[in-house]
């Protein structure tokens, strides 16, 4: 019987690289400059692609494929790519970025990039990072940002995931277990610590606002201290109208870091600054106020001022300043002492001005 058609092409072709393999065998390929094994395996020299190919001779040799650099790409692995920054490490690999869960991938111009896929806040999630692993859950967080830290009694508490990748307040070490028996709050951004009750001033005890220093000891304001505020009203002498376009006002503890008691004469009497290490401020920072100069008015009416720390015995000291936003030097000075501010209340007060 006759071939097919298709076996007889098959046939032709078997006897062409049979052919071809005769044909390299007879010639001489130890004189191939650039000799390789595998073909059709591909390599980088520079920044151009080679391919091993068969020459006219039929002998295996590197051969020019591709210029990189034509296109403005770099070669790597027999292939072209892009020069990358690549901004993230593995295809796959993911991430959370603004409630949204990212992904590595392989990009366009053949860069690791991060692509959006899952917006967690669009379906009334958060994103978290379990085990790894990013993903959209559903939560009602406790606390926040994640790593934040606080003290519950003379205990550190840590702001953690749950198994559930919710954020809960988890105790941690218990200061009171140890040499320093005190747990201190400390500035937003650092973490809570444990301290001795020793101090020489406010500072060795915690957080401007949430420790005061008093005989040398230190006495911490707790999460169940709570805060006062007050409704102030500072009265000018005429000769100072219009002097001052902005002020602040501050409120210490009245006794001292070393256990002085201490009045407005103790702080009028010389240069104020309000930075003064023997001072117990009650807010983390003073008040900065504008003043607004009426026609023929010298009174700053019920200015309300929050987050005081409560004590049975506060000074109240406000000064004007020469320039606008809390700053330039001290044109005008008032003191109150004996204010007595309760948590969760307010208390109105009124300051009378003079000039400093």
């Amino acid at each position: 019987m006759g071939l097919s058609s298709r076996a007889r092409i098959g046939a032709a072709l078997a006897a062409g690289s049979l052919l071809a393999a005769a044909c390299a065998q007879d010639a001489d390929c130890g004189q191939v400059a650039e000799p390789c094994t595998q073909a059709g395996e591909l390599r980088c020299a520079g920044d151009r692609v080679q391919r091993c190919a068969a020459d006219a001779r039929g002998c295996l040799a590197w051969q020019a494929e591709q210029d990189c650099a034509a296109s403005g790409l770099r070669c790597e692995d027999g292939e072209c790519i892009a020069d990358c920054e690549h901004a993230c490490e593995a295809p796959g690999a993911a991430r959370c970025e603004g409630g949204w869960v990212e992904r590595c991938e392989i990009g366009e111009t053949g860069c690791r990039v991060w692509r959006a896929e899952d917006d967690c806040e669009a379906a009334g999630q958060v994103c978290r990072e379990i085990g790894g692993l990013a993903q959209c859950v559903s939560c009602d967080d406790d606390c926040g940002p994640e790593g934040a830290s606080r003290c519950e009694a003379s205990r550190i508490q840590a702001c953690s995931q749950d198994a559930d990748g919710c954020l809960r307040w988890i105790d941690g070490s218990d200061c009171a277990a140890g040499g320093d028996p005190l747990c201190a709050d400390a500035p937003p951004g650092s973490p809570a610590r444990c301290i001795g009750d020793e101090c020489g001033t406010y500072g060795d005890c915690g957080a401007r606002g949430d420790a005061v220093c008093t005989a040398g000891r230190c006495q911490l304001f707790g999460p169940d201290s709570g805060y006062g505020s007050a409704l102030v009203d500072l009265s000018f002498d005429s000769q100072l109208y219009d002097c001052c376009p902005s002020g602040l006002i501050y409120f210490f503890l009245s006794g001292s870091a070393d256990g002085r008691p201490l009045g407005c004469a103790d702080l009028l009497g010389g240069a104020f600054s309000g930075e003064e290490t023997f001072l117990n401020p009650l807010r983390p920072d003073p008040r900065v106020i504008a003043f607004r100069w009426e026609n023929g008015g010298t009174y700053f009416r019920d200015f309300l001022i929050q987050f005081i720390r409560p004590a049975a015995d506060v000074l109240v000291v406000a000064t004007g300043l020469s320039r606008s936003g809390g700053q330039g030097e001290i044109r005008a000075l008032g003191c109150l002492e004996g204010v007595s501010l309760q948590a969760d209340q307010s208390v109105a007060i009124t300051i009378s001005m003079g000039a400093n």
